[in-house]
């Protein structure tokens, strides 16, 4: 996340940041030791208050929550359009939910895919080809380790498929 807000800010995260941008950094880092001991002293006397907004049931809660939310995003730049974002992302994220998909790789590619497309792009016409970042040992590492992984992946989810789908016929037939 942090990576993320560096990118808006248009700060590249990395050793340099601390020599360029000293700043920066050293306010983040005072930011954090004042936000850490303001939630500690509000969860700490709050907590009673806390334990009584469970109570409240969902159907009730859960319409104030999207009302604060668009409430919320409309007075941020006073568009439409902000409210209308977080309606669709919000979707997004319960269809995610709802099929079990993880949403962190969503997020780093919201966060990341511009900076990533456009030193992909560099790399291309720097080279004239896709197939020159082959010729560099790290990038194949890296390639081959991520495809690896996607194969697990796919490989640990069907082996699990099937093994449910035998317990399933097991229990049919007992």
């Amino acid at each position: 996340m942090m990576l993320g807000g560096f990118l808006i800010h248009g700060l590249s995260a990395g050793p340099l940041l601390f020599v360029k941008n000293a700043d920066v950094v050293y306010g983040i880092f005072a930011a954090c030791m004042i936000c850490i001991t303001m939630m500690l002293l509000i969860e700490f006397f709050g907590i009673k208050a806390f334990v009584q907004l469970l109570k409240i049931p969902k159907h009730i809660l859960m319409p104030l929550i999207l009302v604060l939310c668009c409430v919320g995003a409309y007075a941020t730049n006073n568009r439409i359009f902000d409210v209308q974002s977080i309606l669709l992302f919000g979707l997004v994220g319960y269809l995610y939910h709802k099929f079990r998909l993880p949403t962190t790789p969503f997020v780093l590619c919201f966060l990341i895919g511009k900076m990533l497309e456009t030193y992909l792009r560099r790399g291309i016409m720097q080279y004239k080809s896709f197939g020159a970042f082959f010729q560099r040992p790290i990038f194949d590492a890296f390639f081959f380790v991520a495809i690896g992984v996607v194969v697990w992946s796919v490989y640990k989810e069907y082996k699990m498929y099937i093994n449910k789908k035998a317990a399933g016929k097991a229990s049919e037939q007992s």
